[in-house]
């Protein structure tokens, strides 16, 4: 039985469709402290703690997501984003913020509810991405709640990387993943944080 939330899983119809979702006025909490756990992803990539090339240190969270059916992965997000956070903020409270220094890269974002769980992606990233196309959450921001009931991840995807992350984007038919630089200009919070790039001169007040 489907968990309350869950949804039929289809392919996104494009830039139409990414305007529809991601128009202005949609109210999200999660999403508050953004500029903060954009600093913690940059300071945990820059901590060595990540894994490559998969990116899941089990310091973050413990569990197997290729268990799940593709649409209980919103849900599963939902559940997982406080954990990674809280045990991301807990163990960089051991380290000399002064010594990390920013990550140059790109944000990822990530549609659950287009996933079609192909494994594609999974197996051209060598597992960067898991079976339902799911960033790994080493390098997970935060979660924005998009109209009509659907959810984007976002992830902060370092420069040495981006060559794998492509590999696994490029074969992504349902369109469930895409760099925040092909999104509509609505996406105001995930926009301000490409002008940040080298984790510099980003202005907090520009998502308030």
């Amino acid at each position: 039985m489907a968990e309350e939330g869950e949804g039929v899983v289809r392919r996104c119809e494009g830039k139409s469709e990414l305007s529809r979702l991601f128009s202005s006025g949609q109210e999200n909490d999660e999403m508050s402290d953004i500029y903060t756990d954009f600093l913690d992803v940059q300071r945990w990539l820059a901590s060595g703690r990540a894994r490559p090339p998969t990116m899941r240190n089990r310091e973050l969270l413990d569990c197997n997501a290729a268990e799940l059916q593709p649409t209980q992965m919103t849900s599963f997000i939902e559940r997982s984003l406080p954990i990674v956070r809280e045990n991301r903020r807990r163990i960089l409270s051991n380290f000399d913020a002064e010594l990390l220094m920013p990550i140059s890269g790109n944000c990822l974002v990530y549609l659950p509810q287009f996933t079609l769980s192909d494994g594609i992606a999974e197996s051209l990233s060598s597992g960067f991405f898991d079976v339902h196309n799911c960033p790994g959450w080493d390098t997970w921001i935060g979660r924005l709640r998009l109209c009509e009931g659907a959810d984007a991840l976002i992830s902060w995807i370092p420069d040495e990387l981006l060559g794998l992350v492509n590999s696994g984007l490029n074969s992504n038919a349902e369109r469930c993943l895409l760099w925040a630089d092909d999104l509509p200009e609505d996406a105001t919070m995930i926009k301000v944080l490409l002008g940040d790039r080298n984790g510099s001169g980003f202005d907090s007040e520009a998502i308030s």
